[in-house]
C-alpha cells in the first residue's frame, strides 16, 4: 500500500513539473498568403490586405516585418491582438519595373519565432 501510495504522489508531482514546461500554442490563421494583381500598370503602386485570425488562448502581436525590397512597404495592426480577433497586414507594392515580379513580406509575431510569409506578384506593364 505504501508503495502505491509513493509511486501514486510521484507520477502527480512528474505529470504537474512536465505542465509547467509547457506553453499554450499561439495559432495564426492566414485567410490568404498570397496576392496576385494580374496585369498592373508601370508607375501606379497597387497594395493588398492579408487578414489572419488569433486561434490561440493568448493576445498575439506583430512584432515586424520585413520585405524583400525597397519596392514594398508594409503596415500592420498596432495593437495586441486577442484571441478569436483578426488582425492584418498590407503591402503595397511600386511598380518601377517593367516585367513579372515576386515579392514576399515576412511577418514576424509573437506566436511563433519562425515568421509568416506573404508573397504578392504580377506584370508590369
Amino acid at each position: 500500500m505504501k508503495n502505491l501510495m509513493r509511486s501514486s504522489i510521484a507520477a502527480i508531482c512528474v505529470i504537474v513539473l512536465l505542465s509547467a514546461f509547457v506553453m499554450p500554442s499561439a495559432i495564426v490563421e492566414w485567410e490568404r498568403t498570397t496576392a496576385d494583381f494580374g496585369t498592373i500598370k508601370k508607375g501606379e503602386p497597387v497594395s493588398e490586405k492579408f487578414f489572419f485570425t488569433n486561434k490561440s488562448d493568448q493576445p498575439i502581436t506583430i512584432i515586424k516585418t520585413k520585405t524583400s525590397c525597397g519596392c514594398t512597404v508594409t503596415e500592420h495592426t498596432k495593437s495586441e491582438i486577442a484571441p478569436g480577433e483578426k488582425g492584418y497586414v498590407k503591402a503595397q507594392y511600386n511598380a518601377a519595373k517593367v516585367g513579372a515580379f515576386t515579392k514576399t513580406v515576412q511577418v514576424f509575431t509573437s506566436a511563433d519565432e519562425n515568421p509568416f510569409t506573404l508573397t504578392i506578384k504580377g506584370v508590369v506593364e
